[in-house]
């Protein structure tokens, strides 16, 4: 409810108090491209610059193979290049605003099931944050989509900065 009803973005900071106070050099920024997402960029571009923070932006492509098995058709191959070029191309221009605001950014695109590849992928670099924008669904629709968000809190050892469209403005 705090995350959904915050007027500013929420940074959940695990219990560990030497994590807390560790320096923060690298946010991992998980991007869906959404609203949400968009307006969490500006958010993780403060953040980065006045952290001097390391950014990688990361997106997570589903594995649409399984939407097919075992009806798998020849086009389903098609069908997942299209869907990762196109991440490729948005991905970059995120990138390429975050550099714009001066940040040092990276990225990396993955397939899989998306708060399981943002979790590993903030292990694998070590990253002190996780930057989301969270786009607040509720009962039956967040039941049946699961909540990426929710998933990547329970499961994150670092901190996760999360902000809702509710929750950001561009003036942030």
């Amino acid at each position: 409810r705090t995350l959904r009803g915050s007027p500013v973005p929420v940074w959940v900071v695990r219990e560990n108090e030497s994590d807390a106070s560790t320096p923060v050099k690298s946010i991992l920024f998980a991007t869906d491209f959404s609203e949400s997402a968009r307006h969490a960029e500006g958010v993780v571009a403060q953040w980065a610059t006045r952290l001097g923070a390391d950014v990688e932006v990361l997106h997570v492509v589903p594995n649409t193979t399984v939407l097919f098995v075992p009806y798998a058709v020849p086009e389903s191959r098609v069908f997942d290049d299209e869907v990762f070029e196109s991440a490729k191309r948005r991905v970059r221009g995120v990138v390429e605003r975050l550099r714009d605001d001066g940040v040092r950014a990276t990225s990396e695109i993955v397939v899989g099931y998306a708060s399981r590849e943002i979790v590993k992928r903030a292990a694998s670099i070590d990253a002190q944050v996780i930057a989301m924008g969270c786009r607040g669904h509720s009962g039956l629709r967040r039941f049946r989509l699961g909540s990426v968000v929710q998933n990547v809190l329970a499961d994150a050892a670092c901190g996760v900065l999360v902000g809702s469209e509710s929750s950001i403005s561009e003036d942030d």
